[in-house]
């Protein structure tokens, strides 16, 4: 019976070594997510809070450039309309020049 306990306890520490060295383990890579990975998270999204400010001020630009061609396009129409139109020449040149989409005001 003494041995059947000496067995059984020996069965016991050897699982109690086996879950203190996965504790270790898991203590390192707890360690490791909060030495390395946390700072290089944290980097990374402020850079992208900076990027996005850009996107937003390129936004903002790409907007009013929009505004301006808008405007320009009704003064060259009210010009085209006070002083008669443009030869027929000018305005298939005109016509062919496109504007990116992009810069159409919504």
């Amino acid at each position: 019976q003494i041995e059947s306990l000496e067995k059984s306890l020996e069965d016991l520490l050897t699982r109690v070594d086996e879950f203190v060295g996965m504790l270790d383990m898991i203590r390192s890579d707890s360690s490791q997510v909060v030495n390395e990975s946390i700072p290089q998270i944290y980097t990374k999204a402020t850079e992208m809070r900076h990027i996005y400010r850009k996107i937003d001020k390129l936004e903002a630009f790409v907007k009013m450039i929009g505004n301006c061609v808008a405007g320009m396009e009704e003064r060259v129409i009210k010009a085209e309309t006070d002083l008669g139109t443009f030869p027929s020449t000018f305005k298939k040149i005109l016509h062919t020049i496109s504007i990116p989409s992009f810069l159409n005001v919504s």
